[in-house]
């Protein structure tokens, strides 16, 4: 999987931080309000299509000039707001990755990834109710935990139950090296950009539907359909199957 750049932490004066505090927090406004005209509907599932959906069309706000402008001054700020708050979160996050790192197969880096994404996801949902170094360190947490629940399950769904559930001592070894190899093949096969961008959303634990809500389709310039996307992942699971199959020959 391709890791983010490491982003160089530093420390925020009051006044800097009050400033990145209030553009999340219009671009949050303004999202919701958005998304509720264009959807009915403001939750953070659909406040984060849109913004994606934004980012790949920039035409999705047109009739929201007010939105469009504070997503556009929210993304120029994007690396500085992880820059600023990685810090904040980084004890917590080692500590998850000391904890957990045996049985999800990702290395310190990845943690870190998923933390940089939690910080940019909480940057378009902060609600101002409180310091955004507290309301990003939930995010960050909830986000870690789902990924180390989900991992294991995730992985196992891409070979269609290649690891089975072990009965006997045996079995576990058996599955220990099952999971060997399909870490090993995650990391060995070669996919598309727009295919690892998918395998990352979907071992990150979101759904089919939340994925072709806002991924565009390379090859038709629009946003996935449901059986455009189910081909694409099967083509994936049938690309790790090889890599596993050509590494056990």
């Amino acid at each position: 999987m391709k890791i983010i750049k490491v982003f160089q932490p530093r420390m925020l004066t009051k006044d800097e931080t009050l400033y990145l505090e209030g553009v999340m927090l219009a671009a949050k406004q303004s999202l919701a309000k958005a998304a509720k005209e264009l959807h009915d509907n403001d939750s953070p599932s659909v406040i984060r299509g849109l913004r994606d959906a934004y980012k790949a069309e920039p035409d999705t706000l047109t009739n929201y000039p007010e939105a469009a402008a504070a997503v556009r001054k929210l993304r120029s700020l994007e690396q500085e707001i992880i820059s600023a708050f990685i810090a904040s979160v980084a004890k917590m996050v080692n500590h998850i990755y000391y904890a957990t790192h045996r049985r999800t197969g990702m290395v310190e880096a990845e943690y870190f990834q998923e933390a940089a994404f939690a910080i940019y996801d909480a940057s378009y949902y902060y609600n101002g109710e409180n310091r955004f170094s507290t309301f990003v360190y939930g995010c960050v947490k909830n986000r870690l935990l789902a990924i180390t629940r989900r991992k294991r399950q995730e992985l196992s769904s891409l070979t269609d139950d290649y690891v089975a559930r072990p009965n006997n001592t045996e079995e576990q070894q058996i599955n220990h090296q099952r999971l060997d190899r399909m870490q090993r093949a995650l990391q060995t096969t070669q996919l598309s950009p727009v295919e690892k961008r998918i395998l990352e959303e979907y071992l990150g634990g979101k759904s089919q539907s939340e994925i072709a809500r806002h991924l565009v389709n390379p090859r038709t310039g629009s946003l996935y359909t449901k059986q455009a996307l189910n081909q694409t992942i099967d083509r994936i699971k049938n690309k790790l199957r090889a890599t596993i199959e050509s590494k056990a020959a």
